[in-house]
């Protein structure tokens, strides 16, 4: 017995085939919002004894503009940008309800976390 640690970089389907068939037993991060959607909510999944946990992450994703740029480099298209982003709807459909909206770079849970961008953008 022991422990075995396999790397499945860039691989999302090769550590899904391998959670579903047993050959793992843990999976952090690494799969994509909607495998994870599909094992959480899927029959096989709950009979393989799969169960998605969900909690606090400190992985962030972000839109970072070049501040060069003769557009997005002036304050007020950021700031407009910063108002008009649906958070909600991006973790919703993007992220498949699997995620957080974010409004600092720091996320909940983290030293540091505050919620100044929530009060003004959110």
């Amino acid at each position: 017995s022991g422990v075995t640690l396999e790397l499945f970089q860039g691989d999302q389907q090769a550590l899904q085939s391998a959670l579903e068939k047993g050959d793992v037993d843990i999976a952090y991060r690494g799969l994509s919002a909607k495998a994870i959607a599909e094992l959480d909510t899927s029959s096989t999944a709950e009979k393989d004894g799969i169960e998605v946990v969900q909690g606090n992450s400190a992985e962030v994703q972000h839109m970072v503009f070049n501040v060069d740029d003769p557009v997005v480099g002036k304050l007020a298209v950021r700031k407009a940008i910063a108002y008009l982003v649906d958070r909600h709807s991006l973790v919703s459909e993007v992220y498949q309800s699997t995620a957080a909206p974010l409004y600092s770079i720091i996320p909940g849970g983290i030293t540091g976390h505050g919620t100044s961008f929530f009060d003004t953008y959110g």
